[in-house]
């Protein structure tokens, strides 16, 4: 009786034997695990590719391991305690597998999202999208999201990174919608290249095409820019379209036509032509058929060049239409140096109008009041105030006038779309092609909200260890 009180009195405060022995063995598993999750951690953040060509975990001091394993044999070098912990676990729970580092990267980037969703929470927020093609000619659509933080800071987030077939505003639509995937499409090199490149009609395109985005360059520059004023975006692009027009004349023409047709590469020869015995009686002006393409590359270039800028124009146009041109306008009314427009009721109901709301003309007129003697200072002094900055000065007092908040909440910029563009440049290298979409996609949030990314180290530790504690790859028990 003695010795069983003894023992439960034991198992109650956790000192028996057992426990004791468990205890240790979770926390040599859970510093096991933990240094796991900081080397992968270290290199996602770092944009470092993980995998070599071999990722098996008896390879870690040959060629070809990947930085993964030789940032995990270096550790072993250095750290005693996970050396100890490597020599006692069997070799299937060694957690070095592209299995296990998609499954740590996988929870990284679903913590990542979810404290995404946390920081939006209530508050007002924007889906922005954007597209660009890789290298593969996938067609990469990154969704941004932004909202104003509790302290009324305006902030934007990258939410995804997902892919489409097409970059049409119907298929981003559909894709922030439905956030489908499709399998990664190989594009075939091309067959003789140095020949293609060397043709006139090659040249003739190249320069063609070098001229009209030249024009295009300062609008599409500005229209990139964080802090951009879309209204004067919009009318640089018209003034851009206008001198596209201009080019729509001969003269033009004839300039490239003779910068592509220098004669600098042999052209191969052809079979001298005979004339038809039946027409020798006859005075031949034209001809029909396979004998139309002997007019030379000119006539076929030229309705290509006029046809192209054609269809440049009417994309402009569609593009910055008037529609579009309105809503453009309508950026002008949170500009405090425009008095004619700041905060004009009409405009911004048509901003509000995106979001099936109505506008309320007192709260308008009130904050156009309040705001235009709180920054009469700032702008006598030449200061150009922000949007953002009005928000943190005065969020206190546009609180009692939602509507007038909600539309100055609205971005326009996608340059944060761009931005992650930049990492994906970055993570989907030349070497890494034969990567998943899913991984890929995950590495890219995880290395573009870095902050984020860095709370594995400390704060978020326990959390993604419990995730991986109850996931299908366990082989350890760490809690």
């Amino acid at each position: 009786m003695a010795l069983w009180k003894e023992r439960e009195k034991r198992t109650e405060s956790g000192l028996e034997i057992s426990t004791l022995v468990n205890i240790n063995q979770l926390a040599r598993n859970h510093y096991y695990l933990s240094s796991i999750v900081d080397m992968v951690e270290f290199l996602v953040v770092n944009n470092l590719p993980l995998r070599g060509s071999t990722d098996a975990f008896d390879s870690l001091t040959e060629g070809g391991s990947g930085l993964f394993l030789s940032l995990f044999e270096y550790t072993l070098r250095k750290d005693p305690e996970i050396r100890s912990v490597v020599q006692t676990i069997p070799r299937n729970a060694t957690y070095t597998s592209h299995d296990i580092q998609n499954d740590v990267i996988a929870n990284m980037s679903s913590l990542v999202t979810e404290e995404i969703v946390r920081e939006v929470a209530d508050s007002w927020y924007r889906i922005k999208v954007d597209g660009t093609r890789d290298p593969t000619g996938v067609e990469n659509i990154s969704i941004i999201v932004r909202f104003v933080k509790d302290n009324y800071q305006v902030t934007e987030r990258l939410l995804s990174m997902t892919t489409a077939e097409k970059g049409d505003a119907q298929t981003l639509t559909n894709t922030i919608n439905d956030n489908r995937r499709y399998e990664t499409e190989v594009r075939m090199e091309a067959v003789g290249l140095i020949k293609e490149v060397s043709e006139t009609s090659f040249k003739f395109i190249a320069h063609m095409v070098y001229k009209i985005l030249q024009l295009l360059d300062a609008p599409n520059k500005l229209m990139q820019s964080e802090d951009m004023d879309l209204l004067s975006a919009v009318k640089l692009v018209t003034c851009a379209s206008e001198c596209l027009a201009k080019l729509r004349c001969e003269s033009d023409f004839l300039e490239l036509w003779e910068k592509a047709d220098d004669n600098e590469m042999p052209k191969p020869s052809k079979r001298k032509r005979t004339i038809n015995k039946g027409l020798q009686e006859y005075l031949l002006e034209e001809s029909i058929g396979q004998a139309h393409g002997d007019l030379g590359n000119e006539e076929e270039l030229r309705r290509l060049y006029y046809s192209t800028l054609d269809a440049v124009l009417a994309e402009i146009s569609e593009r910055f239409g008037e529609r579009n041109s309105k809503l453009v306008e309508a950026l002008s009314v949170f500009d405090p140096q425009n008095d004619s427009t700041f905060l004009e009721a009409q405009l911004v109901q048509r901003m509000l109008n995106l979001t099936n709301s109505e506008v309320v003309h007192s709260e308008c007129a009130v904050a156009r009041q309040f705001l235009r003697k709180e920054l009469s200072g700032s702008i006598s002094s030449g200061e150009k105030m922000t949007v953002k900055q009005i928000l943190q000065r005065h969020h206190a007092t546009l609180e009692a006038m939602p509507t007038v908040l909600a539309a100055m909440t609205f971005g326009a910029s996608t340059a944060m779309c761009e931005n992650s563009f930049s990492t994906l440049k970055n993570v989907f290298t030349d070497n890494r092609r034969s990567m998943l979409h899913q991984r890929k996609a995950h590495l890219v949030q995880l290395a573009f909200e870095r902050d984020l990314t860095r709370k594995f180290r400390h704060e978020w530790k326990d959390s993604i260890l419990r995730r991986f504690n109850d996931s299908k790859h366990r082989r350890l028990q760490l809690f």
